[in-house]
This record gives structure tokens, C-alpha cells and sequence, in this order.
């Protein structure tokens, strides 16, 4: 499927400006991975999916460029939380302008969401896709990858029955959005 054709181009072009081994800088890597998504499916720029992916991404290029890289346990739980208190009114604002609705709980549940997918499912999903040829280990690999997604799913329940996505009057969309992406960059 599009999106995740376009998180696995996202994440191999990612990989290889963090490698820094004859590596493009963050920006070309993003341009670069950008292109492929639009080689591959030209159509996918006709979907909120990929503005909101790459506005992510940008965001996080902007957040992170030219600091150093936290050091221990802590120094890797603070960049989380700093990152998702730099990224929430901006992508809220996206999200609120692309699709007419505001999930309050979204930073929240990023909190947990991000490093579970980033750290722990996208491996799994790329091994059990790698060792598909050999059956059992592939399918323990999947059997692991299902397992946190109905956690990950279990947990959006539950954020969504304690904080509801809202949706704001027409009148008000737009001068939220706009507060949101001031909030965001005086942030």
C-alpha cells in the first residue's frame, strides 16, 4: 500500500543520512526520499497522507538539526518529550486544516506510539519480511509485530474514550490552525 511504500522509502533514505557514510545532509535525504515516493506514486501527492509525513519529517529536521545527540536513558526520554512538544501544535495544525478535526490525546499517545513503531515494530516488520523466505522465524517476527500493533491499537481505543477527537466549528478552523502554527514556531 502507498503509505507504507512510503514509510519504508522514508526510513532507507533515512538510514543512510544517519549512516553518514557518503551520505546526502538531512535536507537532500528528504528531498531525495520525497522524488522516490513521487517516482513510485505519483498519485500519492494527492493525499494528505504524504504532506502531513514529509511536514512531519521537515518538522523534525528543524527540531533536531545541528544539536548534539542525547546521551543515555534520559538524555533519550527528554529528546522524546522535547520532540513531541515541538512537533504537536504544527502537525495538530496540519491535521486540523487537512481534515476538519483535532485529536487532543495525539501527543500523548506519540509518546508511546513513536518509539514503539520506530524502535520495535518497524524491525520486526522488516525481519519477518527478510527472513520470509524461512518460514518459522519469519512468522515469530509477525507474531511479535502483531502483538504490539494490538497494543498500539488498544491504546488509541483508550485515548480516544478519555480524550475525544474534536471537531471545531467551520468559523474556527482556520484562525486554530493559524494559532497552532504560531505557537509552533515561537515555540
Amino acid at each position: 500500500e502507498p503509505p507504507a511504500l512510503r514509510a519504508l522509502t522514508m526510513t532507507l533514505v533515512g538510514l543512510w543520512v544517519a549512516s553518514g557514510r557518503h551520505a546526502p545532509g538531512p535536507w537532500q535525504g528528504w528531498w531525495l526520499a520525497l522524488a522516490l515516493v513521487l517516482l513510485i506514486d505519483p498519485l500519492s501527492a494527492w493525499r494528505p497522507g504524504l504532506w502531513l509525513s514529509f511536514g512531519a519529517v521537515a518538522m523534525l529536521i528543524l527540531i533536531w538539526q545541528g544539536r548534539p545527540r542525547p546521551r543515555g536513558v534520559r538524555g533519550w526520554l527528554w529528546g522524546l518529550v522535547r520532540t513531541q512538544l515541538l512537533l504537536a501544535p504544527a502537525m495538530a495544525a496540519a491535521v486540523l486544516l487537512a481534515f476538519d478535526r483535532l485529536a487532543p490525546g495525539a501527543p500523548l499517545v506519540n509518546l508511546v506510539a513513536v518509539p514503539l513503531v520506530g524502535s520495535l515494530m518497524v524491525p520486526l516488520g522488516l525481519l519477518g519480511w527478510l527472513l520470509a523466505p524461512l518460514g518459522p522465524p519469519a512468522d515469530l517476527c509477525w507474531w511479535g509485530f502483531a502483538r504490539l500493533a494490538e497494543g498500539l491499537a488498544r491504546l488509541l481505543e483508550t485515548a480516544v474514550a478519555w480524550l475525544p477527537v474534536w471537531h471545531p466549528e467551520p468559523a474556527l478552523g482556520l484562525p486554530l490552525a493559524l494559532a497552532l502554527f504560531l505557537l509552533a514556531g515561537l515555540w
